[in-house]
């Protein structure tokens, strides 16, 4: 999975970009951060955390959500300093 996919949000298709995918060695899951694209009101990038299972894209966990924002906000911190 990577570059552009397509996903079911609310009953719709929509276009996407996969961002990155991450993995817990813990757990075995793997998940999926993607975007759709769009901004919100501040200008930020819409984006979306799944969980992988197979070519599915699960709702997360609060628990993983938490552990994914802060890896989604390390690799935005990379990018700005440019490593």
């Amino acid at each position: 999975m990577n570059g552009k996919m397509s996903v079911v949000i609310n009953g719709e298709k929509k276009d996407c970009t996969l961002l990155f995918t991450a993995s817990d060695e813990k757990t075995n899951k793997e998940y999926a951060i993607y975007t759709d694209n769009k901004f919100n009101d501040k200008g930020e990038a819409n984006v979306y955390l799944a969980r992988r299972q197979g070519n599915q894209l699960l709702p997360v966990s609060s628990d993983e959500k938490k552990e994914l924002e802060k890896l989604v906000k390390i690799v935005q911190e990379e990018i700005c300093n440019g490593n």
